[in-house]
């Protein structure tokens, strides 16, 4: 579920001494004339009249500042940002690290380590606004090493803003923004002017009036040069199917003919009914319980005949009773077993408790043969959910 931004919720959650030093960064006043002082708490009505006192452009700034820094108190934020400062600031993790709060140390990234909090931001600008979306996924192989140069990463504006403008009209513009993550990771955030639209807003007199313009839309790139692996979410997502591979492909690793760099199959399901077929865990993931929640099976034949069954599980069924399950349904269905192939499933990992603290769980859903929603789950929950579908050999990187 999405987080709503309350700056009240916000200003009154953050420490007072961080949030003195934020107030005076922005809007410095003497303690005599508006107490941000700290006795002056922010959970008092006075503190919220004085902050609607100041300056209507002065509290929009730090209105938005106080947006960014929300968004990144969410757990793919707090793990990027330790991600950042464990390699490039080891001697201020200590610091980080012992603040009370999520909110708390974001604000303090913002005040100590704005370039670190600028690098941060952008991912969680760029998960926000994939949220909803699946990515798709390739394997390039042999895998391929990047070297991004202003000319391929033109190259692939000019093959996007092409694509998009013929066939949806939207589109003109596009600008690519690069950036590689302490994992290794590059990601390519393409920006594309999308159709013209109008919103409500409010003047400097108060009048209220439409607002038009090109606002912008999102495809990311993702690729890891080491596994060969190319993660893709584009709106819409047909987009992704075929098109946008072959563009990277053709323009970032420079190769003129897909066929030259086999991009195969990224997730094989039809195991997971083998009899010999178990799950396997890492002692090192702290998996106290796996449930396989569902499944569609259908005919693996290039025309399908539309016929398939989705399938529901408990919590506590076995591996041997979703077998089954599944045998009965195909036989009520009338599917020839010889033919049947996964199409998609899900599943639910369970935690083991730590400090007396609520088991956390993980639930994600994977389509053959290239989709799956783990890129969206936190990154030490994703990285447990990667590293189990190669245990289970779903996925051969």
């Amino acid at each position: 579920m999405a987080r709503s931004f309350d700056p009240v919720a916000v200003l009154k959650t953050l420490s007072r001494s961080l949030l003195r030093k934020f107030l005076d960064l922005h809007y410095p006043i003497p303690d005599n004339d508006v107490p941000w002082t700290l006795s002056a708490s922010p959970r008092r009505i006075t503190f919220l009249e004085e902050w609607m006192s100041l300056p209507e452009d002065q509290r929009e700034r730090m209105q938005l500042t106080l947006q960014e820094i929300f968004h990144l108190s969410c757990e793919d934020g707090m793990q990027s940002l330790s991600t950042e400062l464990r390699a490039t600031r080891p001697e201020s993790l200590a610091d980080f690290s012992r603040l009370p709060h999520r909110l708390d140390q974001a604000m303090w990234s913002w005040l100590h380590h704005r370039d670190i909090f600028d690098h941060a931001i952008l991912f969680a600008q760029a998960d926000r606004l994939s949220h909803g979306r699946l990515w798709k996924r390739w394997k390039v192989s042999p895998p391929m090493q990047l070297e991004i140069t202003a000319e391929n990463l033109k190259a692939l504006e000019k093959k996007l803003a092409a694509w998009y403008f013929t066939r949806e009209m939207r589109g003109r513009h596009c600008s690519i923004h690069h950036f590689q993550r302490q994992n290794g990771v590059h990601y390519l955030f393409a920006y594309l002017d999308d159709w013209p639209n109008a919103l409500m807003k409010f003047n400097a007199e108060g009048q209220m009036h439409a607002s038009h313009g090109r606002y912008a839309f999102n495809n990311v790139f993702a690729y890891d040069s080491h596994s060969g692996m190319l993660d893709i979410t584009a709106a819409p997502r047909k987009a992704s199917e075929e098109t946008l591979p072959r563009m990277f492909a053709e323009t970032i690793l420079g190769i003129s003919q897909l066929a030259a760099c086999r991009i195969r199959r990224a997730y094989r399901l039809d195991h997971l009914l083998h009899p010999q077929f178990e799950f396997k865990t890492d002692p090192t993931d702290s998996i106290a319980h796996i449930q396989l929640t569902h499944m569609r099976v259908g005919h693996r034949s290039v025309k399908p005949d539309g016929r398939y069954k989705e399938l529901g599980f408990g919590r506590d069924e076995s591996l041997a009773q979703i077998r089954d399950c599944v045998r009965k349904e195909l036989v009520d269905a009338d599917l020839d077993r010889d033919l049947l192939m996964v199409h998609s499933v899900g599943f639910r990992l369970k935690f083991r408790s730590r400090n007396n603290a609520r088991a956390r769980s993980l639930s994600f859903h994977i389509s053959a043969p290239n989709t799956c929603d783990l890129k969206e789950k936190p990154e030490d929950l994703r990285q447990v959910g990667e590293h189990c579908l190669k245990l289970w050999s779903i996925t051969n990187d």
